[in-house]
């Protein structure tokens, strides 16, 4: 049975998906191995990210380590907005923890109820 793509086959794939839904696209890597990809929508210098895909054998520390990564590096140009699903509340409860977020309040409506809003942090 043949794999289903090759690596330059995904790339494209990816770039492609990225460009027609969204304004940018971001692979997460945990050593040398991709863990997920996040894809965003820029507006006025904010960053909201619109989604994020983990794959299937990307460990809970491997999906905390390489997001605490991602948001700590983009915090350096722009502020990052995240409209939590519900069921994500722990999850970025916890990225904030490391101080490069913080929950600035509770948006109605986004996902069919209350859903924590999150902020990127200044980096000093």
């Amino acid at each position: 049975m043949e794999p289903g793509l090759s690596p330059k086959e995904f790339r494209d794939a990816f770039s492609e998906m990225a460009a027609v839904r969204y304004d940018f696209g971001w692979m997460l890597v945990s050593g040398d191995r991709p863990a997920g990809a996040i894809f965003a929508i820029g507006i006025l210098g904010l960053l909201f990210i619109a989604d994020t895909v983990w794959f299937p054998w990307a460990t809970p520390r491997q999906k905390i380590e390489t997001m605490v990564h991602w948001i700590n590096e983009m915090r350096r140009d722009m502020k990052i907005i995240e409209f939590a699903r519900p069921e994500d509340k722990r999850f970025w409860e916890h990225i904030a923890k490391h101080g490069i977020m913080r929950r600035v309040g509770t948006v109605h409506d986004v996902y069919g109820q209350p859903s924590p809003l999150f902020e990127s942090r200044v980096r000093q």
